[in-house]
């Protein structure tokens, strides 16, 4: 059972998948498998500095990422570019794992699922939604810049409308015991 999580900037999809995790399931997290493929292969750090120039690695020839957002969010020519560098590898890496567990359960972060047309690598897909101004405090309170977030907002899928594609949706508007109590819900349905 493969559950796609996916969602908008700061509705809590990280934090849905520790509560999946301390529920027994398997999880894996786009970003995690990103910074991975930054780490570790070579051919797309040779891509990004080509492309961008020298300034998108930092010193010790990691990735800045914090650059890399600057130059693609807002930019839609920029940001297709890198998800076509860099998605093919995450997809390898995911079916990786998850092929690494077969018969296991899932839980699966993938924030544009519905933008790269992921849909049927799932059994399910969840939707973790929340209000608009929840988003951008819970962003800043990671330290991301308030313009980068509505960049990063306006160039996905609206929730209005991954919540219609969503099997299910969660709200994520109040406190995580509410998120926690949700999501204890849905996987005893899911378990029947």
């Amino acid at each position: 059972m493969i559950i796609g999580i996916t969602g908008g900037v700061g509705c809590g999809k990280s934090t849905a998948v520790e509560i999946f995790k301390e529920l027994g399931f398997r999880t894996l997290d786009s970003d995690d498998l990103v910074k991975e493929i930054y780490l570790n292969d070579q051919e797309v750090k040779d891509a990004l500095r080509e492309h961008f120039g020298k300034e998108v690695l930092a010193e010790g020839g990691e990735v800045d990422r914090s650059f890399l957002a600057k130059r693609v969010f807002g930019n839609s020519e920029e940001r297709l570019w890198l998800e076509n560098l860099v998605h093919p590898r995450v997809k390898l890496l995911r079916d990786k794992y998850i092929a690494g567990a077969p018969g296991e359960w899932w839980a699966v972060e993938i924030p544009l699922l519905f933008e790269k047309n992921l849909e049927s690598e799932c059994d399910i897909i969840i939707c973790l939604s929340a209000r608009n101004d929840l988003q951008l405090s819970r962003s800043a309170r990671k330290g991301l810049d308030l313009g980068d977030v509505e960049s990063r907002i306006a160039s996905q899928l609206s929730l209005e409308q991954k919540e219609k594609r969503a099997d299910y949706v969660i709200y994520n508007n109040e406190n995580i015991e509410t998120l926690c109590t949700q999501i204890c819900e849905l996987v005893q349905t899911l378990r029947g």
